[in-house]
């Protein structure tokens, strides 16, 4: 006799089959990514500079665009669980839209005054002689980006998890292959330097949003349509709004941050900066295709709850209950195999022994977080499938400026060294882990996500 409710291991199967194919897809980009690190590490030291500034400011783009993204995956996702095709369509058609709106004037800023934004951020003559050129590329690839991941999370939402998968990792190894060919001369091709990686970036992103849009329009369920709806819209945006704040929170918390690691040393510095690379390559992945998982199924059971609530074996709040039990158990697997494998992990990728020697430590720190980092991570995926997106904003502020920076520069004032860190991200994770857990037992996040789809369906005729 099973201890565990019926239908539970089927809700874990349902989850792992569109975690699985995204946390490849999300291991391949980001291989790509540090491939493109290295190749511009070997050009010069400040063509890696210049990448890193470069990608900062891209960056802040794309997490505006970020927002439309999970706004697509979550809209759509309730509606295929209500049956609502034509709204799904609707959410996924002006989350397209919008996406590329909010996208055009960072475009625009790149391409006008790159120089200018590169001496805001205090980047040398040479950063910003091979920056500017670089950056004035790679802008072209913001809406394409923002463009492809709407289209990748409105296949997830419908189930469709390979698909994403199927496009997008040839387009990364393509990537490396041109960033090689075309970044340092491989394969008899002309040598550009950080601009061929550039230029890389821009061949493999144009091909991929073309095939994956093309392939959503013509071969899935999902049809782009004329935007009629206008509910659909401002309800995008409620969701897109704090989930883009939340990637600005991020990112500027970097910045004090790194000053606070940096005021005992550049190999300090250095070493958490390789950890987190290693640790982004191997957890991230895991981290964030249990997150899309999690958000695509609890939306669609919300959608259900609204038009079929009594057949429902679980409850939405069940469901996310046990998709939390087995995200406990993958994070800790992935963090006991992250701290037991550090010292190796971190050999294969660092310039040097002394970055390595001060890595392995930050590494066994974050391995050992990993538990609560994906946990956290998940749980507010499962709030933003019910729409609730305004939690997830307020723990990465408590968790980032409270944790990571505050209890930092506190331990440091008390003489702690390196030591102090381990603490600030200790307390990074579970002050955020602490709030989202709040939100989800003391908000009433199905209900939100609920009376939204019951307005988007008021206001359509479908």
């Amino acid at each position: 006799m099973s201890l565990l409710p019926p239908n539970v291991v089927s809700l874990w199967r349902r989850t792992l089959r569109l975690a699985a194919p995204a946390t490849g897809q999300f291991a391949a980009s980001s291989l790509m990514r540090t491939t493109d690190v290295l190749i511009t590490a070997s050009i010069t030291p400040a063509a890696l500079v210049a990448l890193g500034v470069s990608d900062l400011l891209v960056s802040l783009a794309t997490r505006v665009g970020n927002g439309y993204v999970v706004g697509a995956n979550t809209l759509a996702s309730q509606d295929t669980g209500s049956g609502a095709h034509g709204l799904r369509d609707q959410s996924v058609t002006q989350a397209s839209v919008l996406a590329i709106v909010v996208a055009v004037p960072f475009v625009v800023l790149y391409l006008s005054i790159p120089a200018q934004l590169f001496e805001l951020i205090g980047a040398s003559d040479r950063v910003i002689k091979l920056g500017v050129p670089y950056v004035r590329v790679v802008a072209l690839t913001v809406p394409l980006i923002t463009l492809r991941e709407v289209a990748g999370n409105a296949l997830r939402a419908i189930g469709d998890a390979k698909t994403p998968m199927y496009v997008t990792v040839p387009m990364d190894l393509l990537n490396a292959g041109l960033s090689l060919a075309l970044g340092l001369g491989w394969f008899g091709a002309p040598n550009y330097g950080i601009l061929g990686v550039g230029v890389a970036t821009v061949v493999a992103s144009t091909l991929g949003t073309i095939i994956l849009c093309g392939y959503l329009a013509t071969r899935s369920p999902i049809q782009y349509t004329v935007p009629r709806n206008p509910t659909v819209a401002v309800q995008l945006t409620r969701v897109a709004a704090p989930v883009a704040a939340t990637g600005f929170v991020t990112s500027f918390a970097v910045l004090p941050f790194n000053a606070l690691l940096l005021s005992i040393g550049t190999t300090v510095n250095a070493g958490y900066q390789l950890a987190w690379r290693v640790y982004s390559q191997v957890v991230g992945p895991v981290s964030r295709g249990m997150g899309v998982a999690a958000r695509t199924v609890v939306g669609q059971e919300i959608g259900t709850s609204t038009v079929d609530h009594h057949d429902q074996p679980l409850s939405v709040s069940q469901a996310a209950t046990f998709i939390t039990l087995l995200t406990i158990v993958v994070g800790a697997l992935w963090g006991v195999g992250t701290v037991v494998a550090a010292e190796p992990l971190v050999t294969l990728l660092a310039e040097s022994r002394s970055a390595a020697e001060a890595a392995i430590p930050f590494l066994s720190v974050l391995g050992g977080l990993s538990v609560l980092f994906v946990t956290n991570n998940v749980l507010t995926s499962v709030l933003e499938g019910g729409s609730e997106t305004r939690v997830p904003l307020v723990s990465r502020l408590v968790g980032t400026y409270g944790g990571m920076v505050g209890v930092s520069w506190l331990a440091l004032q008390f003489d702690n060294g390196v030591e102090s860190f381990y603490l600030g991200l200790g307390a990074c994770y579970t002050a955020m882990l602490g709030v989202t857990l709040w939100g989800l037992t003391q908000t009433d996040w199905v209900g939100r996500g609920t009376r939204m789809v019951d307005e988007r369906d008021s206001t359509t005729s479908d």
